[in-house]
Formats: C-alpha cells, sequence, structure tokens
C-alpha cells in the first residue's frame, strides 16, 4: 500500500529524514517512534504527498506520487489519503458535521450526510454534530478530528502525535479509535509518535 524508496528530505542542508527503504501493506498498522527532529511528521507529509522528497520515490496503492501534480494531487489526496494532524485543524466557523461533509467536497466527492452520522454515532458524539468545535471538549475535537479523517473511506490513514498531552486513559483510547476505524475503512494506519506508551499497541514499528 505504501512504499518509499531511496527517500530523503533535505531542508537548508540539514538532512530531515533519509529512509533507505520502508512498505506498510494493505491494512498493517505501524507505529512510528522517534525523537522531536527525527523526521517523523516529515514522513507522514511526504506520505500524504503534502511535501516532495528531496530524493527518492513513494508509491501509494501503486501510484507514483511524483506523477501527480497540482489539482490532480489534491483529489488523489482527497480520495485516497485521511490524515489526523497533531494541530486538529477543524473549521472553527462550521458546525461539527459540517466539518465531515467538508472532507467529500473538498475531493470532489458526493455529500454522504449518511456517513458523517454514521461516524458521529460510532465515536460517540453523535449529540455534538451541530456545534462549533470552539464548543468540544479536546478528547471530542480529537474524535471529530478522525471521524473527518475516515469520511472519504481513505486506504491510508497518518495520525501524527495523536497522544499527546494525554494521560494513559485518553492515550490507548486516542489509539484505539484510530485502529478501529482504519478496520472499518480497511485502511493502512500509520501513526507518528514519541510517546512510549503506545509501543504495546502496535506489532509493527519502525523506529527514526
Amino acid at each position: 500500500m505504501l512504499r518509499l524508496s531511496g527517500v530523503r528530505q533535505v531542508y537548508g542542508g540539514r538532512v530531515a529524514l533519509a529512509l533507505p527503504a520502508f512498505a506498510a501493506g494493505a491494512g498493517e498498522h505501524w507505529l512510528v517512534l522517534g525523537a522531536s527532529g527525527s523526521g517523523k511528521t516529515t514522513l507522514l507529509n511526504l506520505a500524504a504527498g503534502l511535501l516532495r522528497p528531496s530524493a527518492g520515490d513513494i508509491e501509494v496503492d501503486a501510484q507514483s506520487l511524483g506523477a501527480l501534480e497540482g489539482g490532480a494531487l489534491d483529489r488523489w489526496r482527497g480520495r485516497t489519503v485521511g490524515i489526523v494532524p497533531q494541530k486538529l485543524h477543524l473549521v472553527s466557523s462550521l458546525s461539527v458535521l459540517q466539518n465531515l461533509l467538508l472532507a467529500p467536497y473538498l475531493a470532489g466527492l458526493p455529500a454522504d450526510r449518511n456517513r458523517a452520522l454514521f461516524l458521529l454515532g460510532q465515536l460517540g458524539i453523535e449529540e455534538q454534530s451541530g456545534k462549533k468545535p470552539n464548543q468540544l471538549s479536546h478528547g471530542q475535537a480529537q474524535r471529530v478530528a478522525i471521524a473527518r479523517a475516515v469520511m472519504n473511506r481513505p486506504k491510508l490513514l497518518l495520525a501524527d502525535e495523536p497522544t499527546a498531552n494525554l494521560d494513559d486513559e485518553n492515550c490507548f483510547s486516542a489509539l484505539q479509535l484510530l485502529q478501529d476505524q482504519s478496520r472499518e475503512c480497511g485502511a493502512t494506519l500509520i501513526v507518528a509518535t514519541h510517546d512510549q506508551r503506545a509501543k504495546q499497541r502496535f506489532e509493527k514499528r519502525l523506529e527514526l
């Protein structure tokens, strides 16, 4: 599902990431561990096509990302990749339900209100559907971000530091939600974190 070959990312002469080879199969769950500055976020951004590698090749579901540009890359990303960023980036002027419906709109897909309500129900936040993000707790907002990320049934689900600043109970709850939702849509899951607690939830690991 995801394959990186000879990938290097360089910023201002500094090597931010050097990964000779990495592959994650369809439906697999991977944990990417490393200290701050080790290249975890860079790896996720490369896999999502948000960054172009300084060198090397990246394929997602047999699609070479180097062959996509502009609007074609944006449409591909919207239909193939779900992202849960460290800063959740929910649109403050939209309701919870509208934030979810924004995902298919931006990907050029039909609105699917039933799926949005189904996901909110699965994550136990259906009663928050009409609220704005600033009316939610952090845990509720994180669930909305996860629901938005899987709204379009992505083949690749990426999460950047999803357990940052969470206590043990909420840490494992967040990881369980990500794993459950990736299974629900059959996605390959890549979680990047420096949180050593996550190790017990993943058999497949990449340490940077």
